[in-house]
């Protein structure tokens, strides 16, 4: 034996009492008895619907979740049927009851989405198509004398305002004694100036 493990077996164990009754004798078939790999393979054994195998009926007996009991021949045309313990029932009801709860939150939650997207789609206004413009590529040269532009910048003027509407629209609408300073600002932002 190793002589560095003797000095272990004499040390005190802070709170043996309290790990004899949680890993005592009855530790195997106390409830929370299973290990985390133990659940595990219950759960994946449970997921794939493998039913009494012969495993599984051993690993029952093993934990004591089932009783082997004698068979009782009662001839060849009864149908034998096996139930399975009460207990690994129950967790199949709930997890396939979880499964449903799930699925039903899942539906409760797909109906409020559609809800939410068919109001969206309600609620998208398409704009009407917008009114011509009601100045004509023709009234402008007429407005430049009116307010006095120079000759030279009728051109670029003019191309500046015919190619968007609501620039020539801003020119239009705002009063004539403004437009004048109104088209020289933006021919100066727009670095035609």
């Amino acid at each position: 034996a190793n002589p560095m493990a003797k000095k272990w077996m004499t040390a005190p164990v802070p709170n043996y009492d309290k790990l004899v009754n949680l890993f005592g004798n009855d530790r195997a078939t106390g409830e929370g008895s299973m290990t985390a790999k133990e659940r595990r393979n219950r759960m994946t054994l449970a997921c794939e619907g493998t039913g009494n195998t012969i495993q599984l009926i051993d690993e029952m007996v093993s934990q004591n979740e089932a009783v082997l009991e004698p068979f009782i021949n009662l001839g060849d045309d009864c149908e034998v049927q096996v139930e399975p313990p009460p207990g690994s029932l129950s967790k199949r009801k709930r997890r396939r009851s979880a499964n449903e709860d799930d699925l039903k939150e899942i539906e409760i939650m797909k109906e409020a989405f559609d809800k939410v997207a068919n109001a969206i789609e309600k609620s998208i206004v398409i704009p009407e198509s917008r009114q011509e413009c009601k100045y004509s590529k023709k009234d402008i040269f007429p407005a430049f004398e009116d307010i006095g532009l120079e000759a030279e910048l009728h051109t670029d003027a003019y191309i500046y305002l015919t190619s968007d509407k609501d620039r020539m629209e801003t020119f239009f609408d705002c009063p004539v004694s403004k437009r004048k300073n109104v088209l020289l600002r933006m021919l100066s932002i727009a670095g035609i100036m």
